[in-house]
């Protein structure tokens, strides 16, 4: 353990899964016989940029580098911003991308080892819906949607969509298929989760005047209706409440959702946020949920993508400390390369900003400030912790004989199971890459992000690996290494008022030279969401004219 961190293993194991499951792997010798390390975020770099930006001197002999849009940020809203704007243009040297880390993709960062890729974050997509053309249209380049059916809805390739079994779960000492805890349920829990699923069916079916949905995704596709607008005054528990769904297997399911995609617990979440899950999924009334894409490496698949296309115009291991507003009516970046230290001033037309608010305030002049999402408004972050355990061997069936799963929940974990890299390669022998994800939901994330980083690479791979041998007792029998990332700001919160929060759709600030893009402006830290940010700010920079937020 850290100088900082807890003094024993039941401690940090009662930090990261809770005492009564601390108690149970406490009862049996840690696996020790494995590998691995910490990778990813430095966060001496936060340090550095809290400390503000150099004296102006400094930067006086910097190297210029110009170019004429510069995008600071290589997540999946900078990245498709920087790639819509090549693409369009026909002409890659006109962006430069500017990352602090070693890679680019952010939360949809991937690794690759010699048995498979595998996902640092986030790992699927539902099949969009025709509305969402934009993604549609990634999707056709990529080759993943094969044609559009008659009413426009993509056909996406067999090869692409999660393919059986897809999920199962650890419940009552056994893996049963799926997720919803169906086996023992009584006619009661039952009746809830159909009288649930009707209340989901009756919003998916809603539209305003303007034929809009009220739940959709990109969200600035939806329908701003009050009686929708109204669920963002109470959380998800008071709205099943009300209703009188009491079942605590339905209860779990909507627990499960929102730790799922926000890190929050139910009773944290925004109503909206909570149904929002559940309803833009299903494209249709009746219909069940859309299938899920994936890949490998998750929706780092995305990120190379973008990265392919955009060559060497993405610089990593570029530190920005502020952005400029020359008085020739330019911009200028300024920047540090991290492996020399070299400063660097990138001179551009305008600039992207596709970084968390957090970071934005401070590289961002306060001239631009009355951007809406900067300053005036407040954004939490859930800190995650992820690990990618290397397997050998497969692990051994359980007395059920139910085969692995693509994505594997154990029901009275904190953690949200694990997801198998190798399911969709058609590998269902031999090694293989398990992702366990952990989102850190306590009430207040400042605390929780420094519970996290108070623990060391054996605190954090003792937690996945106490976790997972509780389903899998043979797992010291094939476990190689784990390599473990600490992700600090994951993603935003929508706790409850969060849609009061969310900035406008317009990506310009108060000066027109900067534009901003990130999916915290939204509030829902979806892929979905990132390139609908990054793909209007990049329109708005090709637009004849831009003008300032509101105009």
């Amino acid at each position: 353990m850290s100088s900082l961190g807890p003094s024993s293993r039941r401690e940090a194991l009662a930090i990261l899964l809770g005492a009564p499951l601390a108690a149970i792997a406490c009862r049996r010798a840690p696996i020790l016989s494995f590998d691995g390390r910490i990778v990813g975020q430095d966060v001496s770099h936060a340090h550095a940029l809290r400390e503000g930006p150099m004296p102006a001197e400094r930067w006086r002999n910097a190297t210029e580098v110009r170019s004429r849009f510069v995008v600071v940020g290589a997540g999946p809203a900078g990245l498709s911003c920087a790639w819509t704007l090549a693409r369009e243009l026909r002409d890659r040297s006109a962006v430069t991308v500017l990352e602090l880390e070693s890679d680019p993709g952010g939360t949809s960062r991937s690794g690759e080892s010699s048995v498979s890729a595998f996902p640092w974050g986030a790992h699927y997509v539902p099949t969009p819906g025709a509305h969402n053309e934009t993604f549609v249209s990634l999707l056709r380049e990529m080759g993943v949607i094969e044609s559009l059916d008659r009413e426009g809805h993509p056909v996406v390739a067999e090869q692409y969509l999660v393919r059986d079994l897809d999920e199962r779960l650890w419940f009552h000492g056994q893996w049963r298929e799926g997720l919803y805890p169906a086996d023992g349920a009584s006619e009661d829990d039952l009746a809830q989760w159909r009288r649930f699923q009707s209340e989901v069916d009756a919003w998916v079916r809603r539209r305003d005047r303007e034929g809009r949905r009220p739940f959709v995704l990109p969200t600035t596709l939806a329908s701003d209706e009050p009686e929708a607008r109204a669920l963002d005054g109470r959380s998800i528990t008071a709205w099943l409440d009300e209703r009188r769904f009491t079942s605590a297997r339905l209860r779990w399911m909507v627990d499960y959702a929102c730790r799922d995609d926000y890190g929050l617990r139910a009773e944290h979440t925004s109503a909206w946020a909570g149904l929002f899950y559940f309803a833009s999924r299903v494209q249709r009334p009746g219909a069940a949920a859309e299938e899920l894409i994936a890949f490998p490496e998750g929706n780092g698949r995305f990120v190379k993508h973008f990265a392919d296309a955009l060559g060497d115009r993405v610089r990593c291991a570029t530190m920005v400390h502020h952005v400029v507003l020359e008085p020739d009516g330019t911009a200028s970046v300024l920047a540090v390369r991290l492996a020399t230290g070299a400063l660097e001033r990138h001179r551009c037309e305008r600039v992207v900003v596709a970084v968390p608010r957090f970071v934005a305030d401070r590289i961002v002049p306060a001239s631009v400030a009355g951007d809406p999402s900067l300053r005036a408004r407040t954004a939490d972050y859930s800190p995650w912790l992820v690990c990618n355990l290397h397997l050998r061997d497969r692990l051994f069936r359980d007395g059920g004989g139910l085969e692995m799963a693509w994505d594997n929940v154990l029901y009275d974990s904190p953690a949200l199971g694990y997801v198998c890299a190798t399911h969709q390669s058609l590998r269902d022998h031999g090694p293989t890459v398990l992702t366990w994800y952990l989102p850190m939901c306590g009430e207040d994330p400042n605390a929780e992000r420094r519970k996290l980083f108070a623990m060391d690479w054996r605190a954090c791979a003792d937690a996945a690996v106490s976790d997972i041998v509780r389903a899998h007792p043979d797992l010291a029998r094939v476990l190689e290494r784990v390599d473990v990332m600490r992700w600090g700001h994951a993603m935003p919160r929508p706790t409850v008022g969060h849609l009061a929060r969310r900035a406008p759709s317009e990506p310009a600030s108060s000066d027109p030279r900067v534009l901003f893009a990130h999916t915290d402006r939204s509030g829902l830290a979806l892929f979905e969401e990132a390139l609908d940010r990054g793909t209007r700010a990049a329109r708005a920079l090709l637009a004849p004219r831009i003008t300032a937020a509101g105009t």
